[in-house]
């Protein structure tokens, strides 16, 4: 690509050492979407170290590759002091939520699939295969059985968690239930972008106050329009500049006062010659 100055390597980003090791003052770490406990590693070595960092967060409930303790503890000293401690509800209304409306099909499926599992006596949706946020995991259902329909997502639900297939009478129950419960689920879920948005918020300020701890210089913000991802606040945290002495700030106003007195001057003798012409 023709960049002799730029170079690849792997890091993991877990061990906070091996981050710092590779980092140099001026550089600028970039963290596009790191899923939970991913962005509190990275907040982390950046605390500690001289580099500036720009992070989009993502996914604060957690990943099976990036798992977050519940209930989610603080990073900083004033979150801490504040006991500000995020169950796992309140993580999750971040996790779920996203701009446009969600399919009516869809939501009848999960609630459906929900029911369906439930009557199976699986309850503890936590030892699902590879089970993310979502209550209960599609993880392992693809569009393909989406597309076929109720029966073939309940086929393969049921597959991954070991049970047996399901009669026709309880697939047409779960189907019922899950229609019925749907328009109840839908004015609950007019609360889900106001807890989630919130809960995201709470947890970014976190963030941002432990680098400010640490004497950065941070910010946050939105970096782009929800239209484009739900996933949208932006931490900017750099090194403070070093403070200038009160004999260095007095010395720089005086030489500003000379300045603007040499211009005041100067603009009142240019007007003077122009008035004897």
């Amino acid at each position: 690509m023709g960049l002799q100055q730029v170079s690849f390597a792997v890091c993991d980003i877990q061990s906070a050492q091996a981050l710092q090791q590779r980092l140099r003052a001026k550089d600028l770490v970039v963290g596009l979407h790191p899923c939970g406990s991913l962005g509190e590693d990275l907040i982390t070595a950046i605390a500690d170290s001289d580099p500036a960092l720009l992070m989009v967060s993502c996914c604060i409930m957690g990943r099976p590759w990036a798992p977050v303790q519940f209930p989610r503890q603080p990073l900083s000293q004033l979150g801490q002091d504040l006991e500000i401690c995020l169950p796992r509800s309140a993580l999750k209304m971040a996790n779920l939520w996203a701009p446009g409306a969600v399919p009516e099909e869809k939501i009848v499926t999960r609630l459906a699939l929900r029911w369906l599992l439930a009557a199976r006596g699986w309850h503890n949706e936590s030892q699902a295969p590879d089970c993310t946020s979502l209550t209960p995991s599609m993880r392992g259902v693809t569009r393909s059985h989406l597309k076929a329909g109720f029966a073939s997502v309940a086929r393969r639900a049921l597959e991954l968690r070991s049970l047996t297939d399901a009669s026709p009478e309880e697939l047409g129950q779960a189907l019922r239930w899950g229609q019925e419960v749907s328009v109840l689920y839908r004015r609950l879920e007019l609360l889900t972008p106001l807890i989630g948005e919130v809960a995201e918020v709470a947890v970014n300020l976190d963030r941002a106050r432990r680098l400010e701890e640490a004497d950065r210089l941070t910010l946050l913000g939105r970096m782009f329009p929800k239209a484009s991802s739900p996933r949208n606040l932006a931490i900017y945290a750099q090194p403070r500049l070093p403070r200038r002495s009160k004999k260095v700030q007095h010395q720089q106003r005086e030489m500003q006062y000379l300045q603007n007195l040499r211009h005041a001057h100067g603009g009142e003798a240019q007007a003077a010659k122009a008035g004897e012409r």
